[in-house]
């Protein structure tokens, strides 16, 4: 349901004066201008309004017209509410209105949609705004009450559970395609997204699952390559860079060291490459391959749970994770 101020109809702003007479007679004036300028919208404030709009935003201020004027005064929270403008999450000073429990219920109508279009927004459509709102929830201190937490991301969770099954379903079914050398199926590049990844890492805790089955395809599809190849030069130069994605998503969601092994010996081959170009000497080549290592070795996952100071595995195939996406719904409506 989407929400427009009934303050902007009225000529007197503020909730304290109004009295249901005034509410009548000002609904008979608005209705009139309908009939006087044979119109099925008029325009107040900037606003198009039909009959509808009118006759809603009236019977609005026949209950509780003092939470819709505190809204209307709340301008980052309205503008979020109206518009899906994330500035709110931004102004510390807005957020004090969800410490009124009663407020913060009678607001659940209208905030838990927009908040819920705001996530599949970032989701299906690369916005840095709104991953930057997302990141801010997360350390800022503003804290989305937990009985709206499942229901104000209903439409990204859908989204992303039939993303990831079908990767999943994919991965599962041909993997690897015939070819002159190791190659992957290609039906498996949409669904090695660093952006997934990145946004993933930052939704609710209601997304861990799911994260967890992400990072898991992820990090089978490296497995499934190197269950084949003896080493890079039997791998197909598109996999090769398809495997450069998984690790990446395979290191910043689950911070595995297998892959974070791989993208050091893919960068470093790709640097030997342009050693005679360069004309590098061996001390600073050492030098720079030990930078690049140890900043490799200091990506962390957006889970914690793996220990900081593990060794590199060996550097063989890894072992295939096991993923929860079988007790995801077989059918997801989008």
């Amino acid at each position: 349901m989407k929400y427009n101020s009934p303050f902007y109809l009225l000529p007197q702003r503020d909730s304290g004066a109004l009295t249901n007479d005034e509410l009548k007679r000002w609904k008979k004036e608005l209705l009139l201008q309908f009939d006087l300028k044979k119109s099925t919208t008029i325009n107040i404030n900037q606003k198009e309004y039909d009959k509808n709009d009118v006759l809603q935003a009236i019977d609005n201020l026949k209950y509780t017209p003092e939470y819709h004027w505190r809204l209307y005064q709340n301008k980052t929270l309205l503008d979020f509410i109206e518009k899906g403008k994330t500035d709110f999450f931004f102004d510390k000073t807005a957020w004090v209105d969800f410490e009124d429990v009663e407020y913060r219920n009678w607001l659940a109508q209208w905030f838990i949609p927009m908040y819920d279009y705001m996530l599949a927004n970032a989701t299906n459509t690369p916005n840095r705004r709104a991953v930057r709102a997302l990141e801010n929830l997360l350390t800022c201190g503003f804290v989305l009450p937990q009985e709206w937490q499942d229901e104000a991301s209903q439409s990204s969770y859908r989204a992303y559970t039939h993303y990831v099954k079908q990767a999943e379903n994919i991965l599962n079914d041909k993997p690897i395609v015939k070819g002159d050398k190791v190659t992957l199926n290609p039906e498996i590049e949409p669904f090695l997204s660093e952006y997934y990844a990145e946004m993933l890492c930052i939704l609710p805790k209601n997304f861990a699952e799911i994260r967890e089955d992400y990072g898991a395809f992820a990090h089978n599809v490296i497995a499934e390559v190197f269950d084949q190849a003896r080493d890079h030069d039997t791998i197909e130069k598109n996999t090769l860079k398809l495997l450069k994605k998984a690790a990446k998503i395979d290191v910043r969601i689950r911070n595995d060291n297998f892959s974070k092994e791989l993208l050091s010996d893919m960068w470093y081959n790709k640097f030997l490459g342009k050693i005679d170009k360069w004309g590098l000497s061996g001390p600073l080549l050492l030098l720079i391959f030990a930078l690049l290592f140890g900043a490799i070795a200091k990506i962390g996952g957006c889970n914690n749970d793996s220990p900081k100071e593990e060794k590199f595995i060996e550097y063989h195939a890894p072992q295939k994770t096991p993923s929860t996406i079988h007790r995801l719904p077989s059918t997801v409506k989008l």
